[in-house]
């Protein structure tokens, strides 16, 4: 058994497509199977799929909905004569009786009008069916100077819009098509996508409505082969169409651009004129050309990457430390970053007086101290797996626990906090020898559940947190005096060795129902024998310098 759409109204009136595989997806995309062009036709509008039952129609989330005998639908089963509206096409579905072996037969012997060449076979320079003349000779000589000529363009070209535009000007001036088009493909999901179009006339259609083929397209990406047909609209085996019919396609040439053995796009010319005006000479030379296209697209795509790579890590740097950032880019995109509940320690800072400590200082003064500070904590915040969410005029939030999992987080929180109290005092004492005034930091520390991601507007995204954790570290720093760390009891609880606490009882916090029981954490004076936390011994060096404050 086999089916049939006829169109009776719209566009395409008078038209018969065979319904040739299941599912086959009807819409406005250039990778449908059938393509309607109108704007009351969605992208990815319905389905025709094939079961044990027979036939059924799917509306796959249309816009405008799809219409089966006069009325809407979901899914429905398709039977002999039945009719669908989709845009402003009227179409019949019909089923027809499978067609004998003979039949079969004669129609693969009707559709030789299609031919196929290995691209390695003409790259590697296979025998030429043809005997070396005098004008083959002569051919092959301006073949291999358009050729040479392409790539010394491209060469020169390193935007990836510039190497598609002179890709498709060579197209013109080497096989003078009607129509040329380049469709790029995602390394990751395999989807083809237009990139790139031409014509004679200068009317080239959008991107989304050019047309393209999908069946021949997958076959040129899944064989490695270029492929060339001498009148598409009597080639029954692309079964390409609609969209063969209603851009009167008569001659079309594919090839697909490889490099590495892997395809990163194709080239698509057709033209309007008589039959059979492409030869094989020209799928030929189609393929070096594509060859030469590839190296160019590839390289330049790569260098994209590659730069955008790098803007990532160093903007990561600016916040995350080294080995997070080298786990986060290793991760390729499997790392979650868009938004998670998960349990966080979060930690802010606060310089007690600095707004009018800062009245009475040069401006130098103030900005060196303000470097100096942060430098010094942002260093002991990454030495213990933190994150830097954002400096706030003179203090800054931190994430203990993501993007990266800390094995606990509330212990890395209170450790980097030590160490920034410990290291402030060693800081005054350098600082003093500058003649400039000590500086005085309150720290506070909560841990919970809290919405990690990147947030923000689409012109700027920031990776931060939201939630309860966040608000009442936030209100600690606030209450916590000079050379203090306060803590809530959740970071109290989590800490594996108990380290010296004292119950400073419950305090009243804006923002929460009940009061919150919180503790001061005991830090061992700097000339003790512990650890000696790290302080930069001097401003940092111009072009190092940690991100300024938010909204400086």
């Amino acid at each position: 058994m086999s089916a049939k759409l006829v169109v009776l109204e719209g566009p395409l009136k008078g038209k018969t497509i065979p319904v040739y595989k299941s599912p086959m997806s009807i819409g406005r995309a250039v990778d449908a199977d059938i393509v309607l062009t109108d704007l009351g036709v969605s992208r990815k509008h319905a389905q025709i799929v094939q079961d044990q039952a027979g036939y059924k129609l799917i509306d796959t989330q249309s816009r405008c909905g799809t219409i089966l005998n006069q009325r809407p639908i979901r899914e429905s089963p398709l039977n002999d004569g039945d009719e669908m509206v989709i845009g402003k096409f009227r179409i019949r579905f019909s089923v027809e009786a499978a067609a004998s072996a003979d039949e079969m037969a004669d129609d693969e012997t009707d559709s030789g009008l299609v031919s196929a060449i290995k691209v390695e076979n003409v790259l590697l320079g296979a025998p030429h069916p043809e005997t070396e003349s005098a004008e083959h000779t002569h051919k092959t000589n301006l073949r291999l100077k358009a050729l040479l000529e392409m790539a010394t363009a491209l060469q020169d070209a390193h935007d990836l819009d510039k190497v598609l535009a002179q890709i498709l000007d060579r197209m013109f001036v080497i096989l003078k098509p009607d129509r040329a088009y380049i469709l790029l493909v995602d390394p990751k999901s395999g989807d083809i996508r237009p990139a790139g179009v031409k014509t004679k006339d200068g009317a080239a259609p959008a991107l989304d409505q050019i047309p393209i083929s999908h069946t021949i397209c997958k076959r040129v990406i899944r064989s490695h082969e270029a492929l060339i047909t001498m009148d598409a609209a009597t080639d029954q085996r692309l079964k390409a169409g609609v969209s063969i019919h209603d851009f009167s396609i008569r001659s079309a040439m594919c090839a697909p651009m490889i490099h590495n053995e892997k395809v990163v796009g194709l080239i698509h010319v057709d033209t309007k004129g008589l039959v059979k005006s492409f030869t094989n000479d020209d799928l030929e030379l189609l393929v070096a050309a594509a060859s030469t296209a590839a190296t160019a697209v590839a390289n330049t795509m790569l260098s994209v990457e590659i730069q955008r790579h790098e803007e990532v890590r160093h903007n990561m740097s600016r916040f995350f430390s080294p080995a997070i950032v080298e786990q986060v880019t290793k991760a390729e995109g499997k790392m979650k970053l868009d938004g998670e509940r998960i349990r966080v320690s979060i930690l802010f800072t606060d310089l007690r007086g600095f707004t009018a400590l800062s009245q009475d200082l040069q401006v130098e003064d103030v900005v060196s101290l303000l470097n100096r500070h942060f430098s010094m904590a942002v260093t002991n915040l990454f030495k213990e797996g933190g994150t830097l969410d954002k400096f706030l005029g003179d203090g800054l939030m931190a994430i203990f626990g993501a993007p990266v999992p800390l094995k606990n987080p509330a212990e890395g929180a209170v450790k980097a906090a030590t160490n920034i109290i410990t290291a402030t005092e060693i800081l005054n004492g350098l600082i003093a020898a500058d003649g400039l005034p000590p500086l005085k930091v309150g720290i506070g520390i909560a841990t919970g559940f809290a919405i990690v991601g990147t947030i923000g507007s689409p012109e700027r995204l920031e990776y931060t947190a939201i939630g309860s954790p966040v608000n009442l570290a936030a209100r600690l720093t606030a209450v916590a005096e000079a050379g203090q760390i306060l803590i809530d009891e959740a970071t109290a609880e989590a800490l594996s060795r108990k380290a010296p606490l004292k119950d400073l009882g419950q305090i009243a916090v804006k923002g929460f129902s009940g009061p919150i029981r919180h503790y001061q954490v005991t830090v061992t004076p700097a000339g003790s024998a512990a650890p000696r936390p790290q302080v930069p011994a001097s401003p940092t060096p111009a072009g190092s310098a940690p991100p300024a404050p938010a909204g400086q």
